[in-house]
């Protein structure tokens, strides 16, 4: 999977999980591809998971690691 597939693909999937806010459905979905780069960012200040604001500095981080 390439980085541009990731990002189309958790566009998706937020929009199938509206219980999920933005960030929570980009970095679940990152966990399930690239649980390695979701560690490394869980807890950080790039992790969107509880904050929606995170979200572009979370997607610039993962593209630079991906």
């Amino acid at each position: 999977m390439r980085f541009d597939e990731f990002v189309s693909d958790a566009e998706a999937y937020w929009r199938a999980n509206p219980s999920q806010r933005k960030g929570q459905a980009y970095f679940n979905l990152l966990y399930r591809f690239r649980s390695d780069l979701a560690n490394s960012l869980r807890s950080g200040p790039y992790d969107p998971f509880y904050n929606d604001d995170r979200l572009t500095d979370f997607l610039v981080t993962v593209q630079e690691r991906w």
